[in-house]
């Protein structure tokens, strides 16, 4: 079983989903950090929060959510999260018995100090399960937020990066119900992330 396994999929199809309700993995042991939606009071999508992945099950500790990502009238980024918040994250996870990324492949991805720390990180033997953003819905995401052309290099790079490395897994998915996906994050977690 590779160590890592970051799973691909079709936006919105519950990558986040299955890694959050695969059974055996200790959320309290976990390094790493997640990102949740936050809701407008109608429902609708306001943005986006980054959280430490061992507090990912406490919805209520808002004292840890960094906003990273508003939508409005206009969208709006604060990569200052990145560059201190998600680094710290990053380098916590280097000691941790294993770690969360989800998601990688977004806008993170142009802030240096956060793309040096997520290599340092991958270079560690830590295992880790974590979302990677499709080739599509990166080209979706560059779009709506009118990202620089070096974004599309820099999702690239990383995928490259994580595509050559024979401890890591790149596992598309159909997202929630799909049981292969299910099983191989099943298998992953009793080897990695138990205790």
């Amino acid at each position: 079983m590779k160590s890592r396994i970051f799973l691909e999929g079709p936006l919105g199809c519950g990558k986040s989903t299955l890694i959050r309700r695969t059974p055996g993995l200790n959320w309290t042991r976990a390094g790493g950090f997640v990102t949740q939606r936050v809701t407008d009071a109608d429902g609708g999508l306001a943005g986006f929060v980054l959280k430490p992945a061992r507090l990912s099950a406490c919805s209520a500790d808002a004292d840890a959510a960094y906003p990273f990502l508003t939508f409005g009238a206009a969208a709006s980024r604060d990569d200052g999260v990145f560059r201190t918040e998600a680094v710290r994250l990053l380098r916590e996870a280097e000691s941790a018995p294993f770690a969360v990324l989800d998601e990688l492949g977004g806008c993170e991805l142009l802030i240096p100090e956060f793309f040096a720390a997520l290599t340092r990180f991958l270079s560690t033997p830590t295992p880790c399960v974590g979302v990677l953003k499709s080739p599509a819905a990166a080209d979706e995401l560059s779009n709506r937020l009118h990202l620089p052309e070096s974004f599309i290099p820099a999702r690239n790079r990383l995928y490259a990066m994580l595509r050559d490395d024979p401890g890591t897994l790149i596992l598309p998915t159909t997202g929630r119900g799909d049981a292969a996906a299910e099983s191989i994050l099943r298998r992953w977690a009793s080897q990695f992330a138990q205790g």
